[in-house]
């Protein structure tokens, strides 16, 4: 009996062992736990904060895109402008040709009549003081003729009496 005592103090100390060393892993493992329960809140956090940023990116993408699209669409709006600018300037360049080949065309007719209309004054002018000229130098000569013929008439008559 005193094996069977001792043999049941053994299993006692054999089951104290075990349930001391099961205490102790129980309590490595509680803090395992505890340690990896930390670490996954941690990753958890660390799983959010990236999902917040990913979505802070995928909206900044999302406005940036849009001030694209707007950009683009603003392009296009002051490219047609420059285009419609460019086509009116064209045409407004254009015009100013032909009003400047009609301009010209016009003074010159205009600056032919107006030298036509010069010459023929000038002509008109000419032949009235070239009229007037004739007459007086004709007056002039007449007037020497008869002189002349006064003069030269009692000459003659003298001579023919000599």
């Amino acid at each position: 009996m005193v094996l069977l005592i001792e043999a049941f103090f053994l299993v006692l100390a054999v089951m104290g062992a075990v349930v001391i060393t099961r205490a102790f892993m129980l309590s490595r493992i509680n803090v395992a736990q505890a340690r990896l329960a930390q670490v996954l809140e941690e990753g958890l956090l660390r799983k959010e904060e990236a999902n917040q940023r990913f979505q802070q990116a995928q909206a900044e993408i999302a406005q940036l895109h849009a001030q694209l699209h707007e950009s683009v669409r603003g392009q296009a709006a002051y490219q047609a402008k420059a285009e419609a600018l460019e086509q009116s300037s064209e045409e407004k360049l254009k015009l100013l040709g032909e009003a400047r080949e009609t301009l010209m065309q016009s003074f010159q007719a205009l600056s032919a009549e107006v030298f036509q209309a010069n010459n023929q004054a000038f002509l008109t002018l000419a032949e009235q003081t070239l009229g007037q000229f004739q007459a007086k130098t004709q007056g002039d000569w007449q007037k020497r003729a008869q002189t002349l013929t006064e003069v030269a008439v009692p000459l003659q008559e003298r001579l023919q009496l000599l």
